[in-house]
C-alpha cells in the first residue's frame, strides 16, 4: 500500500506523454516483422519459433508477405516474436493494439526502475523521480514507438526483474533466499532471448556484490545460462547472414569511432537534443586519428575514473555510472555491428543515468530547489518526447525526418522515395529518387527505379534515358534490358525491342521474360517456329506459360518423328 501513489503517478504521467503514440501507424521494420510477414498470422507457425526456420536472411526480408521466410528476424529473439503472436491474436493488424502493448511494457519498466531505486537508495524522494526520468526520457521514444524494437523493452523487463530478485536474495535467508535466487535465474533466460544486450547481467551482479556485498550469491549458474544461450544463439540458431564488418572495414577505424559514439550516448542521456533515427553516418566513422577522438576518450575515461574514485563515499552514484557503460558493452562494436549507433541501444543502459540524476540533484540542492529542478527537467523531457512521438506517426514522418538529418545520404532519400510510392505519391517519389541519384550518380538501381516511375508518369523520353543509363552502368542488368525493350515495343519500335531482348538472352540464355516476350512477337509476326522455340525455352527454364498461348501454338508444332 505504501507505494500505490508513486505507481499511480508513474502510470498517469507516462500515459499522458505517450498517448499520442497509440494513434501511430506501423512503420520501418514493422512491415517485415508484422504487417507483410505471414509468420505470426498463423498459430500453426508457433512451433517454428523454436526451429531454424525462425531465422530470416537479409535477402529474404524483401520477400516478406510470403510463407517460409521465417519471423523477419536475423537474430534469434523468440520472446519478442511470441509477443507479436499474442498481439496478432488480439488485434490482427490494428496498430493501436501493438502500440498499447509496448506502452504498457514501458510503464511496467518504469515501475521496475522505481523498485530498483528504492532497493539501492532506500529513498522514495529519489526513486519516484528516477522512474519518471526513465518513463519520460526522450531517448526511450524509439524503443517504445517502433514496435519491431520491442525486444529492447522486453530485455529490460526481464534483465531488471532478474537483478531485483538477485538483490533481494542477497539480503534474505532461508526459503526466501532460495526462491528469489531461482526467480532471478529463471528471468535471466527470457532476458537473453529477448535481445543480446542482456548478456551483461552477470557482470552487473559482480559489480553489485563489490559495492553492496551482503550475502553474495554464486554467479556460476548465471554464467552457465550464458554458455547455454551462446550455444543456442551462436551455433544452433546461428545468424544466416554474412558477418557485419567494422566501420570502413577496419578494426582500427572501429576503435577510433566508438569513443565518439559513446560520447554521443552520454550527450543524449544528459541533454537529449538532436535526437533522430540513425542510419549509417559516414561522417561519424573515423579512419584516421582526429582531436575529437582524444577528447571523447578523455571524457569517457573521466566519467569512469570519477565513478571509481567516488566508490566508497557515493556507492550508488558510482554503481549507476558503471552500470551505464557496462551495459553498453554489447553495442561497443567489439564484435562488428551492422548499425554502430542507435537510440534504442540506450534503453537498458540509461537506467543507471535515471537513478544517478535525481540522486546527484538531491545531494547538492535543498528540498524546494530539488523539487523545482526535477519538475523542470521532467517537463522538458515530456515536451521533447511528445515531439519525438510525432516523428513516429507514420513512415512519411519518419523518413522525412531522416532525409532532413541526412541530406547528403542517398539511402535516406531513396528510402523516403519508396515510402512515397507506398503511399501513392509518385511525383514526390520521383523528386526524392532524383535527389538520391545526384548523390550517387553511378547507381544503376536508382536509374532503373527512376526509369519505371518516368514511364508510369508518361515521360517516355526520360524513362528511355534512365533505362539506357542503368544499362550503361551495369551491362548485365537484365531487368533494364527487358523494360526498355517493352517501352520500345509500346511505341512501335519493335526491331529495337527485339534486339534488346536478344542482347539480354546473350547475357543469360535462361532469362525467361525475354524468351516469352520474343515468343509473343514472333507469333504475331507469323514466325511460328521461332515462337515455339522461345516458348519451349521458358518451359525448360522452369517457367509457366499461359495455357491459352500454348493452345494457339499447337497447330504449328511439327509432329514428333
Amino acid at each position: 500500500m505504501r507505494f500505490i501513489k508513486p505507481v499511480i503517478l508513474i502510470i498517469a504521467f507516462t500515459s499522458i506523454v505517450y498517448a499520442g503514440s497509440l494513434g501511430n501507424s506501423f512503420l520501418g521494420d514493422d512491415a517485415a516483422v508484422i504487417v507483410n510477414n505471414d509468420f505470426i498470422k498463423s498459430a500453426g507457425n508457433l512451433p517454428l519459433v523454436f526451429s531454424r526456420q525462425y531465422l530470416t536472411s537479409v535477402r529474404d526480408l524483401a520477400s516478406a508477405g510470403t510463407t517460409g521466410i521465417g519471423a523477419g528476424e536475423i537474430s534469434y529473439r523468440p520472446v519478442a516474436t511470441l509477443s507479436y503472436f499474442a498481439d496478432y491474436r488480439l488485434w490482427k493488424l490494428k496498430a493501436f493494439g501493438y502500440h498499447l502493448t509496448s506502452l504498457l511494457l514501458h510503464i511496467i519498466n518504469a515501475i521496475l526502475i522505481f523498485t530498483l531505486a528504492v532497493l539501492l537508495t532506500g529513498e522514495e524522494a529519489i526513486a519516484l523521480p528516477a522512474a519518471l526520468v526513465f518513463a519520460l526520457h526522450p531517448v526511450n521514444t524509439e524503443a517504445v514507438n517502433a514496435i519491431a524494437f520491442r525486444e529492447d523493452i522486453l530485455a529490460f523487463l526481464f534483465f531488471v526483474s532478474s537483478f531485483i530478485f538477485y538483490t533481494i536474495a542477497g539480503k534474505a535467508s532461508g526459503p526466501k533466499r532460495v526462491s528469489c535466487k531461482a526467480l532471478s535465474l529463471i528471468l535471466f533466460v527470457p532476458a537473453l532471448f529477448s535481445k543480446e544486450m542482456a548478456i551483461t547481467l552477470p557482470l552487473v551482479l559482480i559489480l553489485y556484490d563489490r559495492y553492496f556485498k551482503k550475502q553474495p550469491v554464486s554467479k556460476w549458474p548465471y554464467f552457465t545460462i550464458v554458455a547455454f544461450y551462446l550455444l543456442i544463439w551462436g551455433v544452433i540458431f546461428k545468424n544466416p547472414n554474412p558477418p557485419a564488418a567494422y566501420p570502413a572495414n577496419s578494426l582500427y577505424a572501429g576503435l577510433l569511432t566508438m569513443p565518439l559514439v559513446f560520447a554521443r550516448y552520454v550527450q543524449w542521456a544528459i541533454l537529449p537534443l538532436n535526437l533522430h533515427f540513425t542510419v549509417t553516418e559516414p561522417h561519424l566513422i573515423v579512419r584516421h586519428f582526429r582531436p575529437e577522438v582524444l577528447f571523447s576518450f578523455l571524457l569517457l575515461a573521466g566519467f569512469l575514473a570519477a565513478a571509481i574514485k567516488m566508490r566508497k563515499a557515493y556507492k550508488v552514484m558510482s554503481f549507476c555510472i558503471i552500470w551505464f557503460f557496462l551495459t553498453l558493452l554489447p553495442v561497443a562494436n567489439i564484435f562488428p555491428l551492422n548499425q554502430i549507433i542507435g537510440m534504442r541501444y540506450l534503453y537498458l543502459p540509461i537506467a543507471g543515468f535515471c537513478i544517478l540524476l535525481p540522486l546527484c540533484l538531491h545531494k547538492i540542492s535543498g528540498r524546494r530547489a530539488y523539487a523545482f529542478i526535477m519538475a523542470a527537467i521532467l517537463l522538458f523531457y515530456s515536451f521533447v518526447s511528445m515531439e519525438r512521438i510525432k516523428s513516429w506517426k507514420d513512415n512519411i514522418s519518419l523518413w522525412s525526418e531522416i532525409a532532413g538529418w541526412y541530406a547528403d545520404n542517398y539511402s535516406a532519400h531513396s528510402g523516403l522515395a519508396e515510402v512515397f510510392l507506398q503511399e501513392g505519391r509518385p511525383d514526390k517519389a520521383i523528386k526524392e529518387f532524383e535527389t538520391a541519384l545526384k548523390l550517387r550518380p553511378r547507381s544503376p538501381e536508382l536509374c532503373y527505379r527512376l526509369a519505371g516511375l518516368y514511364e508510369a508518369s508518361g515521360n517516355s523520353a526520360e524513362a528511355q534515358k534512365a533505362y539506357q543509363k542503368a544499362i550503361g552502368l551495369n551491362p548485365g542488368y537484365l531487368e533494364a534490358y527487358n523494360d526498355l525493350a517493352a517501352l520500345y515495343s509500346e511505341t512501335g519500335r519493335i526491331k529495337e525491342a527485339m534486339a534488346l531482348w536478344n542482347k539480354a538472352l546473350a547475357i543469360d540464355p535462361r532469362f525467361m521474360t525475354a524468351h516469352f516476350n520474343l515468343a509473343v512477337f514472333y507469333f504475331q509476326d507469323k514466325q511460328y517456329e521461332a515462337a515455339i522455340r522461345h516458348t519451349d525455352a521458358v518451359v525448360a527454364a522452369g517457367g509457366k506459360v499461359d495455357p491459352g498461348f500454348l493452345e494457339l501454338l499447337k497447330p504449328y508444332r511439327k509432329p514428333a518423328a
